[in-house]
């Protein structure tokens, strides 16, 4: 009786075991599955997020071009009184 009883009890344990064991490796496939998916999202939003900062230098390129002669004459004044001021 003992020896059976002990028999049972090892293999119960060794059942507890193995259904722990292949719960957790489950979990954590779901797991690296997911966290793969979000690399891959953060992946295209960074592309996309580099192609928008791309024009936005473009358009600013294209406002700095199309500064007038009278905003140039303004923005150097306020330069000079910016210099006086912190003297």
């Amino acid at each position: 009786m003992v020896f059976i009883g002990a028999f049972f009890l090892l293999n119960l344990t060794l059942a507890v075991i193995q259904s722990s064991y292949s719960e957790t490796q489950t979990r954590m496939k779901a797991e690296k599955a997911r966290l793969k998916l979000l690399q891959e999202e953060m992946s295209m939003a960074a592309q996309t997020d580099t192609k928008e900062l791309e024009q936005v230098d473009e358009n600013a390129a294209a406002q700095k071009a199309n500064l007038g002669v009278m905003q140039f004459y303004i923005a150097k004044r306020a330069a000079v009184k910016l210099k006086l001021f912190w003297k």
